[in-house]
């Protein structure tokens, strides 16, 4: 199976393409690193999702949950070999199981310097694992950071 996958989550489309500067913070516009959550089938009283995208300068947090939506940036800077462990990630092995039916999902994604996405993790009723123990480093990573 492929390294990088491009998939469809709900209505969320993610597939970004960059072309430019090759500094990893040199742009502060391109995406390193998203997490996406959902609360699965459940009842609309239940339903919430969360999307954690991190930049070299910022964190934007969109919270839904009953027709109401927060957003929120939270300026950072952000120090240490980011770069260097996405591209160790991307040479990892995605692995498959299945997960439960219907249940939450989250979906961990890191972009390369072209934009190009490599999962990290994937869960819902197909779990998919990336095997390169820096994908741990950076799931570690947005999750302290998407709290």
């Amino acid at each position: 199976m492929k390294n990088r996958l491009f998939f469809l989550l709900a209505s969320t489309v993610i597939g970004i393409a960059f072309i430019g500067p090759t500094s990893a913070y040199s742009n502060a516009k391109k995406p390193l690193l998203k997490q996406i959550k959902a609360s699965g089938n459940v009842s609309p009283l239940y339903q919430y999702s969360t999307e954690c995208t991190i930049y070299p300068n910022k964190i934007v947090l969109q919270k839904s949950t009953g027709g109401i939506t927060s957003l929120s940036t939270i300026k950072h800077a952000l120090k240490g070999n980011i770069r260097e462990l996405i591209t160790a990630a991307s040479a990892g092995e995605i692995t498959q199981e299945p997960g439960p039916t219907d249940g939450p999902t989250e979906n961990d994604i890191a972009y390369n310097k072209k934009g190009e996405a490599t999962l990290l993790k994937q869960t819902g009723s197909v779990m998919h694992t990336n095997n390169a123990p820096e994908a741990d480093t950076l799931i570690n990573f947005l999750n302290i950071s998407c709290e």
